[in-house]
């Protein structure tokens, strides 16, 4: 994907759909599920995404008799989300975490989101500060893209972090760019700062997330190294 010549042309600019590109992805929630009951720990950064009143906030998962049976539980009606998964799952996306920043060379981590089916709303509308890319592992789900609303409608609001928090996008006021289903192996790439939303039909869905961190977010640039060094410098040090 990093050397794909179409998503080199949108990305930064606009959604992008891969059909297929994923097509041998093992991911799935059996798979899932075998790692969380080995490592109950790994429930730690795993929430459960409430979307009332139009914006994003995260819950406590709900009680089961195992830690997967959690998962399960909270998945109905819900979608689950593990933070961090490639810490939290080491041999199963651990390598594929690996791939990522070797392909982008820039910080990537990964999530991972476990959504029931018949889900109206799984994630209201809502931005990143990533470049995120979508893998569907299993299941469907629909994605709706939008362009990035004008910034003097909220200009306090942080343009990478809308949607949440209690800051609520006007779906009505977006203008739909993309609209469409993913399938088991479809990519999906995603702007930081573009609002997107989710649902799911019938069946329920696992994807993966992909958040590509620009250097900037984290200050991993010439510039910031530069004034790091000088600050450090002893006197007369030449650099």
């Amino acid at each position: 994907l990093a050397s794909d010549e179409e998503l080199r042309r949108a990305f930064g600019k606009s959604p992008l759909v891969l059909r297929r590109a994923a097509k041998g992805c093992r991911i799935t929630l059996g798979a899932l599920g075998e790692c969380v009951d080995a490592d109950a720990t790994s429930l730690d950064d795993a929430a459960r995404v409430v979307a009332d009143g139009g914006t994003w906030s995260n819950s406590e998962l709900s009680d089961g008799d195992g830690p997967f049976e959690r998962v399960l539980a909270s998945m109905r009606g819900r979608t689950v989300l593990f933070n961090h998964a490639g810490a939290a799952f080491p041999s199963l996306l651990g390598p594929a975490c690996a791939a990522a920043l070797d392909a982008f060379e820039l910080p990537v981590g990964v999530n991972v989101y476990c959504s029931g089916s018949g889900l109206e709303t799984s994630a209201p509308p809502h931005t990143d500060r990533q470049e995120v890319f979508v893998v569907q592992c299993s299941g469907r789900k629909r994605w709706v893209v939008y362009e990035p609303p004008a910034v003097d409608a909220a200009p306090d609001a942080d343009p990478f972090s809308r949607g949440k928090g209690g800051d609520a996008l006007d779906e009505d006021a977006l203008t739909v760019v993309f609209d469409d289903v993913l399938n088991a192996g479809d990519v999906l790439y995603v702007p930081a700062g573009a609002p997107h939303a989710t649902s799911t039909t019938s069946k329920s869905s696992l994807h993966l997330t992909f958040g590509v961190v620009c250097s900037s977010n984290f200050g991993l640039s010439v510039d910031s190294l530069r004034v790091a060094a000088r600050a450090a410098r002893p006197s007369g040090d030449p650099l």
